[in-house]
């Protein structure tokens, strides 16, 4: 007679799995904002209106304006694409999660910083005031939100 052999499969999935699963789901949800408004550059003369720069061009370079490639924003695209991959990996194991939680609130600060970091090819739209869109702002509350997920997925049930 043949013998029967019995698989223990572990059916139950834990809260840390499915906080690094919406971890992830935030970080790359928030590279879907490429084409949302990055900065918004209100010019002093009134008749001119304001000018809308796309995260995508600020980042790659490029646009109608031929913006440079922008090292700090692809280090933050980078660290988005790294911390989503890094944490639905490890599906919250304690130590990489926390380098993920690193990662994304790095990104997240890199983005808030767009202006500063911009400066050089601002001044080829001309002169006025850039201030973040409203592109910037959901990117980085996404990837701190998502940060602050893959925290709590790595710290424990």
């Amino acid at each position: 007679m043949a013998k029967e052999y019995q698989f223990k499969t572990k059916t139950e999935i834990s809260p840390r799995i499915i906080m690094s699963i919406i971890a992830c789901i935030l970080g790359l949800v928030s590279l879907i904002l490429l084409a949302a408004p990055g900065i918004v550059f209100n010019y002093a003369q009134a008749s001119r209106g304001s000018t809308n720069l796309n995260l995508g061009s600020m980042i790659w370079g490029g646009g109608d304006y031929l913006l440079p490639v922008n090292a700090g924003l692809v280090s933050a695209f980078f660290l988005t694409i790294g911390a989503s991959l890094i944490v639905l990996g490890v599906g919250g194991f304690h130590y990489i999660g926390f380098l993920s939680f690193l990662l994304f609130l790095t990104a997240g600060v890199l983005v808030f910083c767009s202006v500063p970091l911009c400066a050089t090819g601002l001044k080829l739209v001309g002169t006025g005031t850039p201030v973040l869109g409203w592109g910037s702002y959901v990117f980085g509350i996404l990837n701190v939100g998502a940060g602050v997920v893959s925290f709590l997925a790595a710290r424990g049930d």
